[in-house]
This record gives structure tokens, C-alpha cells and sequence, in this order.
């Protein structure tokens, strides 16, 4: 283990830190809580890579979520820039748990790519591709291996616009050897990933919904000098 990983356990304070989603696709869902300025979308989004689409939902607030509703609609194409916002939540007995929801921070109407690459204002031609990215920075909070899988499951300490989160993001593969081999709790970290969903049908023909967020790349960020 490298001596800037050995020395992370003292908790860095981090030069990085970014708590940033970016989507873009369709929109399959609009829910609006009762009573509340607050609604709930789903966006299909195949922006990973790859040929699957995902269905992350993303959570509006207040105004936005009024503006939200007034212009957007079901199968409307949006761009939209989010953060993984988390709550602590702790019930008598109990361990406490965090929880996390991509909550929405603006939105606009997807480009056609003729307005995207040369400022058409024209309907003509393709809608720029699909979007899915999540980055963030920080402080590796809490690492937890799952017993007999390659894979970690990592919570980032990230601190922006003045506000603490503690997002999780799940490590496969390389991206978890990589964290095992190299990151130790407090160590400043950057990622890169996606919002991911996953449709699991159970023997008894029930339907298990997941979601949460998948690692890309992952590794070890500057620290600011003491």
C-alpha cells in the first residue's frame, strides 16, 4: 500500500470536491407528491455505454419542481444537471442508514444536434445523444467489501455549494481491486460513473426494482498541504 494511502487515515482534507449528475433522454414518468411542491421523474437515459438503458428517478423541489410541471411532459426529451443529495436517518434500536435520491438543480429542452454543433434554431435532424455521468470528489468516508464478490461499495465525503453528502457508488472488477489495493478510509478520491437501474423478476414472479450508482473509474486525488 502506497505511503500517501497509509497516510489518507489521518483524513486529508481534499483540493477536489464535485457532486455532479448529468442526464439526458426521455422522460417515461412524472409523479407529484401529495401536498407537497415535490415531484418525482424518471428519465430513460442509455447514455453509460453500451446497449442498456437505465431509468434513474430524479427529484424536484419547490419552484423547480413548479416549472417542472408546467413545461415538461411524459416523452419530452430534457437535459438536466442534478447532485446525490443523502439523508441520515436513525430509528430507536436501530443502525443508522443513509439514504440517497439525485435531486434535480435545472433542466432545459435536449438539443436537435444542428443547434447543439452549429446554433440552428431549426426542428430538422437528430437529438443530440443520450446522457448518464456522475462525478464525484471528496473523501473516502467508508469502504465495505462484499464478502465473496469483486465487488466495494464506497461512500465519498463530498462537500459543495456548502452542504456535506455522503453518496455511495458501487466498485466491480478492476475499480475494486483498485480501491482494496490503494484507498484507505480519508483518502481524497475522485470517480467517475453512472446512474444505473436493474429489473430483477424473484421465483414467486415478483418484481424487485434497483438502482444506485456504478463506477467507471476511479482514483486517488491531491490533498491540500498542511
Amino acid at each position: 500500500m502506497s505511503d500517501i494511502t497509509m497516510r489518507a487515515k489521518g483524513y486529508l482534507r481534499p483540493v477536489i470536491n464535485e457532486n455532479y449528475v448529468k442526464l439526458t433522454g426521455a422522460v417515461v414518468h412524472i409523479y407529484q407528491l401529495p401536498e407537497k411542491s415535490t415531484i418525482v421523474t424518471t428519465i430513460a437515459t442509455s447514455g453509460s455505454g453500451g446497449n442498456h438503458t437505465h431509468y434513474p428517478k430524479v427529484t424536484w423541489f419547490g419552484e423547480l419542481a413548479e416549472e417542472f410541471m408546467q413545461k415538461v411532459r411524459e416523452k419530452d426529451r430534457i437535459s438536466l444537471l442534478a447532485n446525490v443529495q443523502t439523508k441520515r436517518r436513525e430509528r430507536e434500536g436501530e443502525k443508522a442508514k443513509y439514504y440517497q435520491n439525485i435531486v434535480g438543480q435545472g433542466f432545459m429542452p435536449t438539443l436537435k444536434k444542428m443547434e447543439s454543433a452549429f446554433g440552428l434554431q431549426t426542428g430538422e435532424g437528430q437529438y443530440v445523444e443520450d446522457e448518464n455521468e456522475v462525478r464525484l470528489a471528496g473523501t473516502a468516508a467508508h469502504i465495505y467489501k462484499v464478502p465473496d464478490q469483486e465487488i466495494v461499495v464506497l461512500t465519498i465525503r463530498t462537500f459543495t455549494a456548502g452542504h456535506i453528502n455522503m453518496p455511495h457508488i458501487r466498485l466491480f472488477g478492476r475499480n475494486a481491486q483498485y480501491a482494496m489495493d490503494n484507498i484507505a478510509e480519508g483518502a481524497p478520491v475522485c470517480a467517475t460513473g453512472y446512474a444505473y437501474t436493474n429489473r430483477v423478476e424473484r421465483e414467486d414472479g415478483a418484481i424487485d426494482f434497483y438502482d444506485g450508482l456504478t463506477c467507471s473509474s476511479i482514483a486517488l486525488a491531491p490533498a491540500e498541504e498542511e
